[in-house]
């Protein structure tokens, strides 16, 4: 067997798809996709706030938060900074292994 047939293609994954798909996980790891009230209590059970994962926007949010960071809905506040989408992804199961996050530049030069 050549190098080239070992090798595995992967399936391209664009960020914002990734970004989609982490805050969906994170919805429901954390049971609240009914709206922004908090607490709620559905079928008899305080639902955890629900968070999610942002981009920073302007030079001054990334150098405090990083380029992306995930906030808690409820309170509105930062409860992990620097985080690495592709990382998260991979954790909460939103990104499978055969699975690889392309930019923006990587996609133009993949359809070329």
């Amino acid at each position: 067997m050549s190098k080239k047939e070992k090798e595995v293609r992967k399936v391209p994954v664009n960020m914002r798809a990734l970004l989609q798909r982490i805050n969906r996980a994170l919805a429901k790891e954390y049971g609240c996709v009914h709206g922004l009230d908090w607490p709620h209590v559905v079928q008899n059970e305080t639902c955890l706030p629900a968070r999610q994962l942002r981009t920073a926007r302007g030079w001054r949010a990334r150098f405090d938060l990083g380029e992306y960071f995930v906030v808690d809905i409820a309170t509105n506040t930062v409860v992990e900074k620097q985080v690495d989408p592709e990382d998260m992804g991979r954790e909460l199961e939103a990104l499978q292994p055969f699975e690889e996050v392309v930019t923006n530049e990587e996609e133009v030069k993949r359809k070329k």
